[in-house]
């Protein structure tokens, strides 16, 4: 009778990862913007005044400027391909957008013995409004339900930002400017999640995302009367502004 017990066949490992999905995702973000700025002077010669002058209020509207971190809410939707390969390996791309707020701000004053004893004060500001990935994915199922992955590839953004500077003299000198930016700035990004089968077709995750937009560059003339009536620009300035970021983020997906 032993021998002609059957025996019960194993149950076949259910392979939840492949196929589509959609979800929603919502977080926290932190911009890390920086400034670096360099600024060109009109010559002394052309203004009418002494050589030197202008060639020190470029130097002090020139160098870096540190900026705080921009914290934020950020949150969107995603859309993704998975292929499960065998028992441990999942390869997939996910593409995301959404919208964000912080911005990265930042103040530099400095002084120095230009026309009279001179102060220079320059504003900063940079934030990325709304932020798309398109990345793949590699996945290792430590559990049929539990998904650790390793993510990147391409970042995009509309990026924008300002700057304002401020310099006056004890004799009498002001001058000044201000610019701006607005555009939309391509770069990569990589990270790493872990997520979790929790229903049928349903999963939750976890998400720490760096992004790197690139640098990009804008210009203003700084004016004044002082010099007047041989020309009111006295420098350019040219700010030179790098934008990056961390997200931190939870999101939930419907598997088809």
């Amino acid at each position: 009778m032993a021998a002609d017990m059957a025996v019960k066949a194993p149950a076949p490992y259910p392979y939840l990862w492949n196929g589509f999905y959609v979800g929603l995702n919502a977080g926290y973000a932190d911009e890390q913007s920086t400034f670096t700025t360099a600024a060109t002077n009109t010559p002394d010669a052309a203004l009418g005044t002494v050589p030197g002058v202008t060639e020190g209020l470029a130097a002090l509207s020139s160098g870096r400027i540190m900026t705080n971190n921009g914290m934020g809410f950020i949150g969107g939707g995603q859309v993704g391909y998975n292929v499960q390969l065998g028992k441990l390996w999942v390869v997939g791309l996910e593409a995301d957008i959404q919208g964000k707020t912080g911005s990265s701000n930042g103040s530099v004053t400095s002084g120095a013995t230009v026309v009279g004893s001179t102060t220079s004060v320059q504003t900063v500001s940079a934030s990325t409004d709304w932020l798309g990935t398109v990345r793949g994915r590699f996945g290792i199922v430590l559990t049929p339900t539990w998904l650790v992955y390793f993510t990147g590839g391409l970042a995009y953004g509309g990026s924008s930002g300002n700057s304002t500077l401020n310099q006056s003299g004890t004799i009498g000198f002001a001058g000044g400017g201000a610019g701006s930016f607005s555009n939309t700035r391509i770069g990569g990004t990589f990270g790493a999640g872990l997520e979790w089968m929790f229903a049928r077709n349903w999963s939750a995750k976890a998400e720490y995302l760096f992004y790197d937009l690139g640098t990009t560059n804008f210009s203003y003339a700084a004016t004044t009367g002082f010099f007047h009536p041989f020309g009111p620009v006295y420098q350019t300035v040219t700010n030179s502004v790098h934008l990056e970021g961390n997200i931190a983020r939870v999101g939930v997906n419907y598997h088809f």
